[in-house]
């Protein structure tokens, strides 16, 4: 027998014997018909095989069918018996070590004779068996989340500290077309899944402006208040959000020290600069402001950055930032008020930037997230009309075709790399060390990591060609960075996989109710919900439209809860080009090429950490220390009452969202097996440095004024 069918073989073994005896009090051999439940785990993308059809589950079997599992499983448990017994799995309160995880190899599916994983004459069954053993697994949750309590007819009791989980290895996944690349529960955002409705978790509503966009801008005129145009922002101004506040203080400390003003409203003079009186170079101006509009999903955004060129490189002395809801694709139907939509935040701009600099100001808007969901022909109408109002209504400065596009999503994690190095003056002229910082951002739909790897200068080891990898210069330096979006692995997304997951488990595991025809009055226990709390969630049953479900927090806590987020990860997909984080995606190790970088945290990280943390603690925390958040988030609001009892504001956060600690356990999943990051390392959590939102808006502004050829006449 093959190693690596001697490796497999008593784990599953063993692991179907434990949960069989967890779940229904009996040792049970007759697992076959359970393994092809995994089918329904990714149900939207049935193995890829031009041989054989699409494998269908049902619970109901004819006589013959059983037979023939009966003959299939004496081979398989006489098989089985023949091999040594192995040591008991590892439990999943060790998961999070920093192993490397390196799977076999296998040849480009453009090869013409692709090299198949071979796994012995059982490696068509074994792979179904394998990924059936797993949903077992979380079928044994399904029966644990209402175990102790009578509503769910069950006397099982689920019990974290004894309890085994199957350690996936890559050594024992078999490839026979089978693509492993997507977790369960296609992400939302692939070609075949359902839309999602709401991707922000509730925290905004979206406002459609009353705009009349016929009337055209007056520019000597900037604020009519007759015109139905001004009337539509007047109604927006709820939405329009400052910087500044209490936490920028200490931010601020460095502009103020030096005389610089740091905000528009301290600023004597806006057409000039206390920090020299002649610019580097000839060429620019003393002073240069650039303008980025950040068309977002649920809002469009306004940043106007005042720079001046005392030196090399553009040094920002201030930020003003405005918002509003809705997003242009709120406009689909109508690109003329989509375009027109933004003039409030153009209003904004007229008021900080001097009259006589407006035409030396470039201005660019970058859409994100909500232009890309709309078909082409909507999106290419919105932004011919954006570029239009821009170039007849406004004296700004409109460049070429980048100057108004839906942005890549490679260069939405560069600009932010370029952000945070810049603010903590790891780069550009005034950067005091060779070392820079390692971005992680997460969004709504997509996660992202940008860094520069470093390899030993005496070896062949080099970062591996291909789309992450992305040469930058900047100030008069050359950066070679690493940088993916993970697509379908933002916190919303995430969420939506987990919800899925969990309710498909439960129902097969109450055997009465069919996951296709589940019903919106069911209520499923879920042990991703903080104890004690409940949701109403949007499910994704296969064949059918979305069904809301109620969820509430069971009794499986943060142990259960990680095993589920696991599954989602797919941290154990096939590797094509090694090493590899999660999902089969290649990514240089962090333990070797970023040993001792610094991390920071960005978005939703720092939206849900951030206000968990008390005044006095620092930014800057520990893997270990959000695994420990984590753990006492799920436990529930006796828990935080004896930790956060005294943080009004923080005790508001976690009894206004249910979903705490299913994204404190993504998050800590994420970092830990994702991208195995060890309980020691540090990552910084900050929302703004400097007075400035983190974000990409400001890499781009800075690649903006530092490629820009403007000449201004004061």
């Amino acid at each position: 027998m093959p190693a690596r069918q001697r490796s497999l073989s008593p784990t599953l073994s063993q692991t179907t014997d434990t949960l069989s005896t967890l779940i229904t009090g009996t040792s049970s051999s007759s697992t076959t018909s359970l393994s092809s439940s995994a089918t329904l785990i990714n149900d939207s993308s049935p193995p890829p095989s031009s041989s054989s059809t699409p494998l269908t589950v049902s619970r109901k079997a004819s006589s013959t069918q059983i037979r023939q599992r009966n003959r299939l499983n004496t081979k398989t448990t006489a098989s089985l018996a023949k091999t040594p017994s192995s040591p008991k799995i590892s439990t999943a309160a060790g998961m999070f070590s920093s192993r490397k995880y390196s799977p076999l190899p296998t040849s480009s599916s453009s090869s013409p004779n692709p090299r198949k994983r071979s796994g012995g004459g059982l490696a068509g069954w074994k792979r179904w068996a394998l990924l059936g053993t797993v949903v077992l697994v979380v079928l044994g949750l399904g029966y644990s989340f209402g175990g102790s309590t009578a509503k769910y007819g069950s006397d099982m009791i689920w019990d974290d500290e004894n309890t085994y989980t199957p350690a996936l290895d890559d050594e024992v996944a078999e490839g026979d077309g089978v693509d492993y690349s997507s977790p369960p529960f296609r992400p939302v955002d692939s070609d075949v899944a359902k839309p999602q409705a709401h991707d922000d978790d509730d925290d905004s509503a979206l406002h459609i402006l009353p705009i009349d966009s016929g009337k055209p801008h007056d520019p000597t005129n900037p604020h009519d208040p007759t015109s139905d145009e001004a009337k539509g922002a007047a109604g927006a101004d709820a939405d329009f959000t400052e910087v500044g506040g209490d936490d920028e203080a200490e931010d601020e400390m460095d502009n103020a020290q030096s005389g610089l003003p740091t905000s528009f409203e301290e600023d004597a003079d806006p057409t000039s600069t206390i920090a020299c009186t002649q610019p580097f170079s000839e060429d620019k101006p003393i002073v240069q402001y650039a303008l980025t509009i950040d068309a977002g999903s649920t809002g469009s955004r306004i940043h106007v950055y005042k720079f001046h060129n005392c030196g090399p490189s553009p040094q920002l002395e201030y930020e003003t930032f405005k918002m509003l809801n809705p997003g242009l694709s709120a406009f689909a139907r109508d690109p003329t008020a989509a375009a027109a939509s933004l003039d409030p935040l153009l209003e904004e701009a007229y008021r900080v930037v001097p009259e006589s600099l407006r035409k030396c100001t470039p201005v660019e808007v970058k859409a994100t997230a909500g232009l890309r969901l709309l078909g082409v022909q909507e999106s290419v109408a919105i932004l011919d009309e954006v570029r239009n109002r821009l170039e007849t209504n406004w004296d700004f400065s409109v460049g070429g075709e980048k100057s108004v596009e839906i942005m890549d999503g490679k260069d939405e994690g560069v600009y932010a790399w370029i952000t945070a190095n810049y603010l903590l003056n790891k780069i550009g002229e005034s950067a005091t060390s060779d070392d820079t910082l390692a971005v992680m951002d997460l969004g709504g739909a997509s996660t992202q990591i940008v860094f520069e790897p470093k390899f030993p200068a005496d070896s062949s080891q080099a970062l591996v060609e291909g789309e992450h990898k992305y040469q930058l210069s900047f100030g008069g330096k050359d950066f070679t960075l690493y940088q993916h979006s993970y697509l379908g692995y933002g916190l919303m997304r995430a969420r939506r996989s987990v919800h899925n997951l969990v309710a498909f488990t439960w129902s097969f595991g109450k055997g009465e109710v069919e996951w296709e025809t589940l019903s919106e009055k069911v209520e499923v226990p879920n042990p991703c919900l903080s104890r004690g709390t409940s949701r109403r969630v949007e499910l994704d049953p296969p064949g059918r439209a979305s069904v809301n479900v109620t969820m509430h927090g069971a009794t499986g806590g943060f142990e259960a809860c990680n095993r589920v987020v696991e599954l989602v990860m797919a941290k154990d997909a096939i590797c094509e080009v090694k090493p590899c984080s999660f999902n089969g995606v290649y990514q240089p190790s962090l333990l070797d090429t970023f040993p001792r970088g610094q991390l920071l945290a960005l978005s939703y990280f720092t939206d849900r950490i951030k206000p968990l943390l008390s005044s006095s603690d620092h930014s800057l925390l520990t893997i270990a220390e959000l695994t420990k958040i984590a753990k006492d988030v799920c436990a529930g609001p006796t828990t935080w009452s004896k930790r956060w009892g005294n943080n009004p504001a923080a005790m508001a956060e976690l009894e206004d969202r249910p979903e705490y600690c299913l994204d404190l356990t993504f998050m800590n999943a994420l970092l830990g097996l994702g991208y195995e990051l060890g309980p020691e390392r540090e990552m910084m959590v900050e929302k703004k440095l400097k007075g400035v939102e983190l974000g990409w808006a400001l890499g781009a502004g800075l690649a903006l004024v530092e490629k820009a050829e403007l000449t201004c006449t004061a």
